[in-house]
């Protein structure tokens, strides 16, 4: 029987949609159904511009999406530092400017002004600090004309109790 609780890394990573989402930066439901997104056509439903999904994979549909990735965990004493990788995806023949944007207005809110987002709570999870990772190029076109832009942060929480 799958439990309903997420890992921590889920847990990070929701933190952060749920962040970014009160800036207007994105779309999420934070109950992580993205139920209200789009239909089954991949059509967005009206008012979402940027569903946001937690999870490995990035869906076919919508087009315009931002999928947020808990990549590696380390344990440093009584903290936990959580890798997470943000993708972004136009819109078919959307200029690489929309998603560069995108990207761009995600990167400041977790690394305002050239410094690390330190002490903040992000959905139930507080972080210490928010560290940019490795710098990727923006993604070519895939087949379907749809621009991609990867970005990768470090997040350094403090480990939870058990419960």
């Amino acid at each position: 029987m799958a439990s309903s609780t997420p890992n921590y890394g889920d847990r990070v990573a929701s933190g952060v949609a749920a962040y970014l989402a009160s800036l207007d930066i994105l779309d999420w439901d934070e109950r992580g159904e993205g139920t209200p997104y789009a239909d089954a056509g991949g059509n967005l439903a009206e008012g979402i511009e940027w569903p946001t999904y937690i999870g490995p994979d990035m869906p076919a549909t919508p087009d315009q999406i931002i999928v947020i990735t808990p990549t590696v965990q380390s344990y440093m004493r009584a903290d936990i530092v959580t890798g997470i990788q943000i993708r972004i995806r136009g819109a078919r023949g959307a200029l690489a400017s929309v998603v560069a944007d995108k990207g761009q207005a995600i990167f400041d809110a977790l690394y305002p002004n050239g410094f690390p987002l330190v002490h903040v709570t992000m959905g139930t999870v507080r972080v210490g600090a928010v560290l940019p990772g490795d710098a990727l190029p923006p993604l070519a076109r895939d087949g379907e004309r749809r621009h991609g832009f990867i970005q990768n942060f470090r997040l350094r929480t403090r480990r939870p109790r058990p419960e």
